[in-house]
């Protein structure tokens, strides 16, 4: 079981290394709609953010 455990992780390792997109923080957050990136930075703040998330 462990053999079978380490080949799925070097397959998504691979994959991950090879995909076109990147996966690291900085692309990640360029896809984040500006209305995730705001609850991000300020979250559930009554004065910066909007004191509920979206949704709600």
């Amino acid at each position: 079981m462990t053999q079978k455990i380490i080949k799925a992780y070097q397959v998504i390792l691979d994959y991950c290394n090879n995909y076109e997109y990147s996966f690291g923080k900085e692309a990640v957050e360029r896809t984040r709609s500006l209305e995730e990136r705001l609850f991000a930075q300020f979250g559930d703040d009554p004065l910066w953010g909007s004191g509920k998330r979206a949704g709600n």
